[in-house]
């Protein structure tokens, strides 16, 4: 497999699920082994926050990345895109800490990305196997417990499936 970034540069705007601003977004291809990376460009010196699992940061029940006091929240419909197209390679500027939830699904930018085309490039692609089962579990604290009156079930479990990738999600609200 190889690395792949797109060919052209795309823009999107909207407004933010959580925040309620609208922000201007613009993905620009990058070179091999360059990464995901966001760019905020509203703050002074334009701090770069790489799509990295150790800048991952808890915030409003999204994925959120942060480097020191720059962060980008709400980032998952559009990683989970470039996941679905194995785009390695993008530099994601912002005019907002937000990204926008445009219809609430990834579809837009789905869109977007492929509209852009899709380039190969030499570098080879890296990726992950899963090897044994673990549990990611969501910790709630004694007073949201209490509010709720139940205890909640939130966690993933992520097991080996040898040889391809099978997804399965189930989602149970447990109400007062």
């Amino acid at each position: 497999m190889r690395q792949h970034t797109i060919n052209k540069t795309v823009e999107f705007s909207g407004i933010g699920l959580h925040s309620g601003k609208n922000v201007h977004v613009i993905v620009h291809p990058a070179e091999e082994n360059f990464g995901i990376r966001f760019r905020r460009i509203d703050l002074p010196n334009q701090p770069i926050i790489p799509a990295y699992i150790e800048n991952l940061h808890s915030k409003m029940r999204c994925t959120s990345l942060a480097i020191g006091d720059a962060n980008i929240f709400t980032t998952e419909h559009f990683l989970s895109t470039c996941m679905a197209l194995q785009l390695d390679n993008l530099l994601v500027d912002l005019d907002y800490s937000e990204f926008p939830g445009m219809d609430g699904s990834a579809l837009p930018f789905l869109e977007s990305l492929q509209n852009a085309g899709i380039v190969e490039q030499d570098a080879e692609a890296k990726g992950l196997s899963v090897q044994k089962k673990f549990v990611a579990k969501e910790r709630f604290s004694k007073n949201v417990l209490k509010k709720i009156m139940r205890k909640p079930i939130a966690y993933i479990e992520v097991l080996p499936y040898p040889g391809k990738l099978w997804l399965e999600y189930e989602m149970i609200y447990t109400l007062p």
